[in-house]
């Protein structure tokens, strides 16, 4: 409720003291942090969260737990909660959840068959796992070698869901058109954001990144590309979502991670 009323007030006093009032309770009550973070609550209130409230560094001792839950919602919190937690205090443990728990999350999910929950929830999980990676490389670069590991494994992952008409009952595809509609269009996006991760990393020193295969669409699926993303120097031709643009800017292309996942 205090969350509530704190993210619609138009008054910036009354918010200061609300988020004064939830660190407050946050430090008399030390499980409050964890039971509130399990519940979730509205994303758009994360990053005020983590900058209004100083106790929320708290966060860094049951976000592993947090994503190890089992409803979806509830993993894709806790990754949206780590990384502007890691972003407001870059600790070493950062890098160690990132590596112990978040990578390893992200190397589990996606070594299972695509059931029809999964497909029905893989934009999401795309965009926030594309979002986390982007961010928690540039934090800590020492995981960049994972980091293009679990990337490759999230593009061949996406490369298998079948888009085909027979698959729509199958892999279970919500929304308006048909299957191989639905699934073309959250392809691209993905793709996009894949391609603007790619270069970003790639500009940002991360030479590893430079020539991994974003290629998510395949050719002659109508992705609006020719079997190459961005080539010829050519703009892309997808629009970006709002969430898309969260972390990543600019645009670019992706070569295989090939080997086991680094230590």
């Amino acid at each position: 409720m205090v969350l509530e009323i704190a993210s619609t007030a138009r008054s910036e006093v009354t918010r200061k003291h609300l988020f004064q009032y939830i660190h407050s309770r946050f430090l008399d009550y030390r499980l409050m942090p964890k039971l509130l973070h399990f519940q979730t609550y509205d994303v758009a209130l994360i990053p005020q969260m983590v900058e209004r409230v100083p106790s929320m560094h708290m966060c860094y001792e049951f976000i592993p737990e947090l994503l190890s839950q089992p409803r979806f919602s509830q993993q894709m919190f806790a990754l949206r909660v780590a990384v502007h937690i890691f972003r407001k205090y870059p600790l070493r443990k950062g890098l160690e959840i990132t590596k112990g728990a978040i990578f390893q999350y992200f190397e589990r999910y996606l070594s299972n068959k695509a059931t029809p929950a999964m497909v029905a929830h893989q934009l999401e999980f795309s965009i926030v796992m594309i979002q986390t990676v982007g961010a928690v490389v540039r934090l800590f670069p020492e995981v960049e070698e994972y980091a293009l590991y679990v990337i490759q494994l999230l593009v061949e992952f996406n490369r298998g869901i079948d888009g085909s008409p027979d698959a729509e009952d199958e892999q279970g595809y919500g929304g308006g058109g048909t299957a191989r509609d639905r699934c073309t269009e959250w392809k691209r996006q993905v793709q996009s954001m894949l391609i603007d991760l790619r270069s970003m990393l790639t500009e940002g020193g991360f030479r590893l990144f430079r020539d991994l295969d974003v290629i998510v669409c395949t050719p002659g699926s109508r992705s609006g590309g020719n079997g190459s993303a961005n080539s010829g120097g050519q703009k892309r031709n997808v629009p970006l979502s709002d969430q898309a643009t969260e972390y990543l800017k600019d645009g670019g292309t992706l070569a295989k991670a090939n080997g086991k996942p680094p230590q």
